[in-house]
């Protein structure tokens, strides 16, 4: 009788072990589909704007920001400036009170191509005039994403700098104390 209970116990819990075996299996395939879906599914660029503003001790009226793009993915991220220091013209400022001040004198601004390695950032400069005396300021930049080997043929400076608010991707940050 012993030996018999032994068995019974034996092939029921074979049996219970390889129903659920196949209910696994049937889980896992559906878990392994999902998964591939999601795979095929390109992940949303994390990118954000950084950076620091501070005055320039002979100039009172102009503020210096050094800008940072940084690419918190596993892959390249890639942007559309211009040419001639393009960078300070994609910052959204209170234009009431800042305007940007021109890095260097250009005849002609042409469609660039930038790229930022993953998990890196890309640094830039900026200089602001200001006629006031704020202690803290606030700025964005409008990031216009890009695939790399993008034609760049056709797109001017407007194109990149002077878009509709709609077509805008601007990465907000919070308000800074000017240093």
């Amino acid at each position: 009788m012993k030996i018999m209970n032994k068995y019974l116990f034996l092939a029921t819990t074979g049996l219970t072990i390889a129903a659920c075996g196949h209910v696994d299996t049937a889980k896992e395939r559906t878990a392994r589909q999902m998964l591939e879906s999601y795979e095929q599914e390109p992940l949303p660029q994390v990118i954000s704007f950084d950076y620091v503003a501070s005055r320039l001790d002979k100039q009172k009226d102009m503020i210096e920001v050094k800008g940072f793009l940084v690419n918190d993915n596993p892959d390249t991220a890639y942007f559309l400036t211009t040419s001639c220091n393009g960078e300070q013209y994609s910052l959204v400022i209170d234009t009431l009170k800042y305007a940007v001040e021109p890095l260097m004198d250009c005849t002609g601004s042409v469609a660039v191509l930038k790229s930022i390695p993953p998990r890196s950032r890309y640094a830039f400069q900026a200089k602001l005039r200001t006629a006031t005396r704020d202690e803290k300021i606030r700025l964005g930049f409008d990031y216009f994403n890009a695939e790399k080997g993008m034609a760049l043929d056709s797109r001017s400076h407007a194109d990149i700098h002077h878009r509709l608010p709609q077509d805008k991707n601007i990465l907000w940050t919070d308000e800074r104390l000017i240093e």
